[in-house]
């Protein structure tokens, strides 16, 4: 077994998905954060799970970050 197979076993991401599905709520939640952040940038990670071979996101998850006009950074240390 490959170094990126045993690494995904052992971080349980090992589930292989076909089709990415995202609740229109979270779609309809990141078009009005943009909307209240322009003309600054903003970054969330998407949080979901695979079921069924269907990657279905259900959720932002939002960190401490720092935007401007051109960018924005995530602090990923503060992970939960």
């Amino acid at each position: 077994m490959d170094f990126n197979k045993t690494l995904s076993k052992i971080l349980g991401n090992d589930k292989k998905f076909n089709k990415v599905q995202i609740d229109y709520r979270v779609i309809e939640e990141i078009v009005k954060i943009a909307r209240n952040a322009d003309p600054k940038e903003y970054v969330a990670l998407l949080s979901g799970k695979i079921d069924e071979e269907i990657l279905k996101v259900t959720g932002l998850i939002f960190l401490p970050f720092e935007a401007s006009e051109n960018s924005a950074v995530m602090q990923v240390f503060m992970m939960p």
